[in-house]
């Protein structure tokens, strides 16, 4: 066991998907001097998602795997540190799946089986863990869209498979998350506020005082795409187009530009919608009552709460 004294501390932000992940891991990588002069050392995707250093192997979290160098998970991250008191790590692919047809109605079926290795792997460092969510009916069109762009040309009934909107639930992912043995606090905020809670946000994964110190990136970092656009690169598909796939996300943008929200992919009615908005709040109203879990919410003082 190691000692207080060389103990370090491990920020896990796990995403989700499409609730301003890049937007969060961007102002980060730009803020990296700030972080190294404070005491905190910060790998996202860049360095996640790279072969040589891939979250899963760096950690030996896949079956049968062995940590890149022979290093235990503990070892990865004294390594990592160099040093430093606190590691800040962030890469939303660590969930897994979205969906998988063994576990209709559940979001990120893996998810808590994944984080328990990484904090078996990483112990005896203690790991806090920061996540995002958002109403699921705008989520779930977002990220479809997204998959679209990336090149998974299904259609949205194929997208969904046997998963129906009001069974989704963010309160069975955190719940079962919660249940992690030797996980810390988890700090959950709604995608909707981000940009009025980051800095409490920052606060609690950087450290208190570097929080409100982080220079934030205005607008959008990730450009949109309209449903027309969508429904355009899926026909291509269907009609047996090749070539690059972001060649066509590409050209489907310029011909059919995004200039209002009401020009966003919605399969939704406005009643789903509705139903959706009303059971979210309900949803967020049963994790705030968990103990370890912290609902950090817009304040008067958010901007340095």
């Amino acid at each position: 066991m190691l000692g207080l004294a060389h103990q370090i501390a491990v920020a896990l932000h796990l995403g989700a998907h499409k609730t301003a992940s890049t937007h969060l891991q961007k102002t980060l990588a730009r803020n990296e001097k700030l972080l190294l002069d404070n005491g905190v050392r910060y790998f996202g995707p860049k360095y996640l998602r790279d072969p040589k250093h891939n979250f899963q192997d760096l950690f030996g979290l896949r079956p049968k795997g062995e940590p890149i160098a022979g290093r235990s998970g503990s070892e990865q991250i004294t390594h990592l540190a160099k040093g430093e008191r606190r590691v800040v790590l962030s890469e939303e692919n660590a969930l897994g799946p979205v969906f998988n047809d063994q576990n209709s109605g559940v979001l990120y079926p893996q998810a808590d089986l994944r984080l328990e290795k990484f904090v078996t792997a990483v112990a005896p460092f203690p790991v806090t863990l920061f996540l995002a969510v958002r109403e699921p009916s705008r989520w779930i069109a977002s990220l479809y869209a997204q998959r679209v762009a990336g090149g998974q040309l299904k259609t949205f009934d194929e997208f969904m498979g046997g998963n129906q909107l009001e069974d989704l639930r963010w309160s069975n992912l955190v719940g079962r998350l919660r249940k992690v043995p030797g996980l810390g606090q988890i700090h959950l905020w709604r995608k909707e506020d981000y940009p009025e809670v980051s800095v409490p946000v920052f606060r609690r994964m950087l450290g208190w005082r570097i929080g409100p110190l982080v220079e934030r990136i205005d607008g959008r970092v990730n450009e949109g795409l309209s449903s027309a656009a969508l429904l355009q690169i899926i026909e291509w598909g269907e009609n047996g187009r090749t070539g690059d796939i972001r060649a066509w996300v590409k050209e489907a943008r310029e011909r059919y530009i995004l200039t209002s929200p009401s020009q966003n992919f919605n399969p939704w009615s406005d009643a789903e919608h509705a139903q959706s908005v009303e059971s979210f709040n309900v949803d967020l109203e049963t994790i705030g009552a968990w103990d370890d879990v912290e609902l950090v919410k817009p304040s008067g003082r958010s901007r340095g709460a």
